[in-house]
């Protein structure tokens, strides 16, 4: 591999071997980032215990500052596994975190994201308003009602006078759709590697992308880097735009179940708070995530053919051939998965390399093991 090995490893033909005095590092920074409340605590402790980074950066200063840590801890080779864009692989190289730490590790950067979002939210009533929209590209617009007493937001359709459209408006209650959108932002800021390609994508230069990842780990106004949020009866589409010059433009497509509850709707999608269980498989729903994702850019026009995506989108065209077709799931299939009640077995890597899905939903649902 090219470039600098991660902190915890050297290079030697071509693979990753572990050195063990770096590791101790590595493994001292998880550790320790359980019991601090946050980052910068972590920096400062560091920085006082004199545990430096070494020839692992080109840092002059000899410090581990937050978008390095950000990308220490967040960076999946720890645990023996490689990340390719939004997929994760296992790797030939030893691990030197537990997968037990690893995972507590990675729920406590989401929830410090997401309580630095709700601090946000109580100086913005609306933080969100301007920026959904319905499949017929209209804005909605918050709104709320009194119930005993009780202030309740939401964020609704404009009114239309056409059947279809009022019969199909929007209702959403404000708390929830802020919530699971900054949920979605969170995880959107923790894949550095896809914000690497959408800065490329967007004109910034190789040489300034380190920077801009430890621009991004800093940022804590989450959902005021919201540009869009495009919402359709199958999926939901946020984009972000990350100040810099030029702006860096993300983009990410999220599976979306709607359970109508009255006149409201209630939002069951990939990564929510609603949708978590034990049996919740990540991997699988963010490779259904991206079938939803490339579906869509075929069926809107986005792109002509999935050679053209798979172009776009650095991916062979086998692997796009097997991706394209899951964004053609059943959608209770879609809602189980995203509530973590699929079968055992059935695995990202299984669906991608050893199932033949078929079209028909009914046949899906045997072929898969959800009959």
């Amino acid at each position: 591999m090219g470039g600098i090995p991660p902190l915890g490893y050297a290079a030697q033909d071509r693979k990753l071997v572990v050195v063990p005095e770096d590791a101790e590092k590595v493994r001292y920074i998880f550790t320790r980032y359980l019991a601090c409340t946050g980052v910068r605590e972590l920096a400062a402790e560091l920085r006082r215990d004199g545990i430096r980074p070494g020839s692992y950066t080109r840092n002059d200063a000899g410090h581990f500052f937050r978008g390095a840590l950000y990308t220490i801890l967040s960076n999946p080779i720890y645990i023996g596994e490689i990340r390719h864009k939004e997929h994760r692989f296992p790797g030939l190289h030893d691990a030197i975190i537990d997968r037990a730490t690893w995972d507590r590790v990675q729920r406590q950067l989401t929830t410090k994201a997401v309580r630095k979002g709700k601090a946000k939210r109580l100086t913005d009533p609306s933080p969100l308003s301007g920026k959904i929209f319905d499949e017929n590209g209209q804005k909605l617009t918050p709104s709320h009602a009194i119930k005993k007493g009780r202030r309740y937001r939401y964020y609704v359709s404009p009114v239309s006078d056409e059947p279809q459209i009022k019969a199909n408006g929007w209702r959403l209650p404000a708390a929830e759709i802020e919530q699971r959108v900054q949920e979605i932002v969170t995880m959107m800021l923790q894949d550095r590697v896809a914000i690497a390609a959408s800065a490329n994508a967007s004109g910034v230069k190789d040489s300034e992308l380190s920077q801009v990842l430890d621009q991004v780990g800093q940022l804590s106004n989450y959902l005021g880097l919201v540009k869009a949020v495009h919402l359709s009866a199958s999926t939901l589409k946020v984009i972000l735009s990350v100040p810099h010059q030029p702006p860096i433009t993300i983009e990410r497509w999220v599976p979306l179940m709607l359970r109508r509850r009255g006149i409201e709707q209630k939002l069951v999608m990939a990564g929510s708070a609603a949708g978590k269980t034990t049996r919740v498989d990540a991997a699988l729903i963010n490779t259904i995530s991206r079938g939803f994702q490339y579906w869509t850019m075929l069926a809107s026009g986005e792109v002509a053919s999935t050679e053209e995506l798979a172009k776009k989108v650095r991916l062979s065209g086998q692997t796009m051939g097997r991706i394209v077709p899951l964004g053609m799931l059943a959608p209770d299939i879609v809602e189980a998965i995203i509530e973590g009640k699929q079968p055992a077995t059935l695995t990202a890597r299984e669906l991608l390399h050893d199932v033949e899905l078929p079209v028909s939903w009914e046949e899906q649902r045997q072929v898969l093991g959800f009959g």
